[in-house]
């Protein structure tokens, strides 16, 4: 499960789903975009793995949101 590990609503959230439903479930730490976001956008448009259309529209605004894409896109390499 990709978790955010710096909020600690999200952390307890991956901590009451191991522990109540499913014991070997494994985290994976999702990518800090809101504390890192212009390294990682950076390495995402050098990468090709979105546009500057797509950042300029939807993560310039909502830093985590490209965390989150980026967090899945490693999960599935």
């Amino acid at each position: 499960m990709i978790t955010f590990s710096k909020s600690p609503s999200r952390l307890l959230n991956f901590e009451n789903i191991k522990s109540l439903y499913i014991p070997d479930l494994i985290k994976f730490e999702a990518i800090d975009t809101i504390n890192n976001y212009d390294f990682y956008k950076d390495f995402a448009l050098k990468n090709n793995l979105c546009t500057t259309s797509y950042t300029n529209s939807e993560t310039d605004k909502i830093p985590g949101k490209l965390g989150c894409n980026l967090s899945y896109l490693s999960l599935f390499k």
